[in-house]
C-alpha cells in the first residue's frame, strides 16, 4: 500500500492557508524590493492576476479541484518569488536576476532613444553581430520588455515566474493525455505545490525559460505520440528552438532522447501515428546533430577528450563556496548521478541551502519508496508507454551531464528542477483516481486536449 501520508486535500488547503495568512508580507517583499521602483512592478503584478486568472479559469473550466489547486499554485509560485528576491538582496547580496535587470535597463534605454539594441561593453559585452547564447538572449528579452512597460525588477519576476507556472501546466497536461485514467489530482498538486519546483523558477533567468520550455516540448511529445496531432511539430519545435538558445547541450539531449523515444518506443496512436513518426524522426535527427554542432561551438568542445575536460573544469570551479564538495573522478561523478535528485544525502549536509536540498530530496525518495509498486510498474511499462521511456531516458541523460559537470549542491538542486517534474510524475502514472463520479471528469480528461 502506498506509505500513509497527509492527504492531498489537506495539503493543498494548507500551502493555501499560509499562503494567505502571510500574503501581506510576500507581496511587501515582492513590490517593495529595497533600492528598486514599484511602481511598474504593482501595475504588472495586476495584470499578471487578471492575465493568468482568466487562464486559469479557462484551463480548468471542468473541473473545479484542478482550478483550486492551480489558484494555490499560482500564489505559491509569487510567494516563491518573494523569498527568492529577498534571499538575493539581503543574504546573497546579489545574483544573476540583478546583471538581467541592469543590463536589461541599457538595452531598453538604447531601443528608446536609438531605435537599436546597441553595443553594450563590459564582462558580457555584445552587440548586434553577436552570436546569441543563454545570457545574451535573456538580456535581449529582457531589455526588449524594459522597453515596453520600463525597467521594473518586481514586473519581471512576475513575467518569468508566469512562464515558469505555466511550464508545470504543460507537464500536467502532457501527463494527463498519457495517462487519462491515473492520479492527474496528485499529479497537480506534485507539480505545482513541489517546492524546488515553485522557488527555483520563480525569478528572472534561464531556469524560468527553461522550465517552460522544456514543458512545451513534454506537451508536444505527449499530443504526437498519444494522439497524433498536427499542433504537436510546432509545441516541440518552439520547446527545443528556446531550450537550445538558453542552454544548447540540454537541447542536444531532449533532441536525442525524443529520436529513441519515437524509434524504439510502442506506437500508440494507430496510422495517424505512424505517418507522424515518419515525418518527425528525420526532422529529430537532424536537430538532434545541430543541437549536439551548436552546444559543442558554444562549450568549447573540439575534440574528443575536450568534453571530459569541459566536464572536469567545470566541475572543480564549481567545487568552491559553501554549498561545494569532492566530487571525485568523472567515472564516480557518472557512476552516483542517477541518485542526483535525492542529493545532497543527510550526512553530506554543510550549509542551510543544503539541509533544505537535502530535506526535500529525502521527502522525495521517501514519496517514491512508499509508492514503489507504482513506480515499479510505471518502469516495467518503458517500453509499451513512450512517455515513460522519454522520462527515464531524459533523466539519466540530464543527470549524468549535471553531475559530470557541477560539484556544488547549490547549483545542482537548482539546475535538477530542469528533470525532477518529469520524475516525480512516475508516481502517480498508474495510480488510478478514486472511485468517485465520472462522466464530468472523464469528459475533462479527454475533452481538453
Amino acid at each position: 500500500m502506498p506509505l500513509p501520508l497527509p492527504g492531498r486535500s489537506t495539503v493543498v488547503s494548507v500551502v493555501g492557508g499560509v499562503c494567505l495568512l502571510t500574503a501581506p508580507l510576500w507581496l511587501y517583499l515582492l513590490l517593495f524590493p529595497e533600492g528598486y521602483g514599484y511602481a511598474t512592478g504593482i501595475f504588472v503584478l495586476f495584470v499578471a492576476l487578471a492575465v493568468n486568472g482568466a487562464l486559469i479559469l479557462h484551463a480548468s473550466r471542468d473541473d473545479g479541484e484542478v482550478r483550486r489547486i492551480m489558484m494555490v499554485g499560482f500564489f505559491l509560485k509569487l510567494a516563491g518569488a518573494a523569498c527568492y528576491l529577498t534571499l538575493m538582496l539581503h543574504y546573497y547580496h546579489g545574483g544573476d536576476l540583478f546583471s538581467y535587470y541592469n543590463w536589461g535597463s541599457e538595452i531598453a534605454k538604447n531601443i528608446r532613444e536609438y531605435g537599436e539594441i546597441g553595443a553594450l561593453q563590459g564582462e558580457m559585452a555584445f552587440n548586434s553581430h553577436t552570436a546569441w547564447n543563454g545570457t545574451v538572449f535573456l538580456i535581449i528579452f529582457t531589455g526588449g520588455l524594459f522597453s515596453l512597460m520600463g525597467p521594473t525588477l518586481t514586473g519581471a519576476i512576475i513575467i518569468f515566474s508566469s512562464f515558469a507556472y505555466w511550464g508545470s501546466y504543460l507537464f500536467w497536461k502532457g501527463f494527463t493525455r498519457a495517462f487519462p485514467q491515473a492520479d492527474r489530482y496528485l499529479a497537480a498538486t506534485l507539480l505545482f505545490l513541489m517546492p524546488s519546483l515553485v522557488f527555483w523558477s520563480a525569478t528572472l533567468g534561464k531556469d524560468a525559460m527553461m522550465y517552460f520550455f522544456i514543458g512545451l516540448v513534454t506537451y508536444g511529445l505527449c499530443i504526437a505520440i498519444y494522439g497524433a496531432k498536427s499542433r504537436a511539430v510546432l509545441a516541440m519545435s518552439v520547446g527545443l528552438l528556446g531550450v537550445g538558445v538558453i542552454r544548447p547541450h540540454i537541447a542536444s539531449i531532449l533532441a536525442l532522447t525524443l529520436s529513441v523515444v519515437f524509434l524504439v518506443s510502442k506506437n500508440r496512436a494507430g496510422f495517424a501515428g505512424l505517418l507522424s513518426r515518419i515525418a518527425l524522426i528525420p526532422l529529430l535527427l537532424v536537430g538532434t546533430f545541430y543541437a549536439t554542432s551548436s552546444a559543442k561551438q558554444k562549450l568549447g568542445i573540439n575534440e574528443r577528450e575536450g568534453a571530459e575536460q569541459v566536464a572536469s573544469s567545470w566541475s572543480s570551479v564549481t567545487s568552491r563556496g559553501g554549498s561545494g564538495f569532492e566530487a571525485g573522478s568523472l567515472t564516480k561523478r557518472l557512476i552516483l548521478s542517477p541518485a542526483l535528485a535525492f542529493r545532497p544525502f543527510p550526512w553530506e549536509v554543510n550549509s542551510l541551502q543544503t539541509a533544505l536540498a537535502s530535506a526535500e530530496g529525502t521527502f522525495l525518495l521517501v514519496l517514491l519508496w512508499g509508492h514503489r509498486r507504482s513506480l515499479k510498474r510505471s518502469v516495467k511499462q518503458w517500453r509499451s508507454d513512450p512517455f515513460v521511456t522519454f522520462i527515464l531516458l531524459f533523466s539519466l541523460e540530464t543527470s549524468a551531464a549535471l553531475a559530470s559537470a557541477f560539484s556544488n549542491f547549490g547549483l545542482l538542486a537548482r539546475e535538477r528542477v530542469m528533470f525532477t517534474p518529469l520524475l516525480i510524475l512516475l508516481i502517480p502514472a498508474y495510480l488510478q483516481l478514486p472511485a468517485r463520479p465520472t462522466a464530468t471528469r472523464y469528459a475533462f480528461a479527454v475533452a481538453t486536449d
